[in-house]
């Protein structure tokens, strides 16, 4: 019987660990033919998630969408266009696939909204100027590498054969 509870406390300790992300402390006591268990859990990640409130300007609004390269210039010339796709989300992230590689890190607006600043502070910070932006079309240009880049995104369409 003592070792039927022990298993199932085990087990229910287990779960909760795995399933809740809680630290379990399990202290055992035996005094003679009484054996007490004390299980302590410390839950180290709430289980409801933080909602994260984010004052966007309107411009950071309208980037806030899935979006399709339709135009890309490099060094003021017309290029073959890459398929390339790139989604800001809401929280200030960014996930982006360019033919088969994808990126995703973190986006914010510079104080004046004139400008995307990519993963800021880190080695790959990247800035891109805007030129235009609607619910439509987004018009950006950046330099990298020396060269010259303008992109033109429309509002991303999923392609159903």
């Amino acid at each position: 019987m003592k070792r039927t509870l022990l298993s199932i406390i085990f087990l229910v300790t287990l779960f909760l660990m795995s399933n809740y992300s809680v630290f379990a402390q399990v202290d055992t006591t035996i005094a003679g033919t009484d054996t007490t268990i004390t299980t302590t859990l410390i839950n180290t990640s709430p289980l409801e998630t933080e909602k994260k409130e984010i004052n966007l300007s309107e411009t950071a609004k309208k980037l806030c969408a899935r979006w399709d390269l339709t135009e890309y210039k490099e060094n003021g010339k017309a290029q073959e266009l890459p398929n390339y796709e790139i989604e800001f989300l809401i929280n200030g992230h960014y996930n982006a696939i360019e033919e088969e590689e994808y990126d995703e890190g973190t986006w914010i607006m510079n104080e004046d909204n004139s400008k995307i600043i990519f993963d800021a502070g880190t080695e790959y910070q990247e800035e891109w100027t805007i030129l235009n932006i609607d619910a439509k079309m987004i018009k950006v240009k950046f330099t990298s590498e020396g060269k010259r880049y303008e992109y033109t995104f429309g509002p991303y369409v999923e392609y159903k054969p």
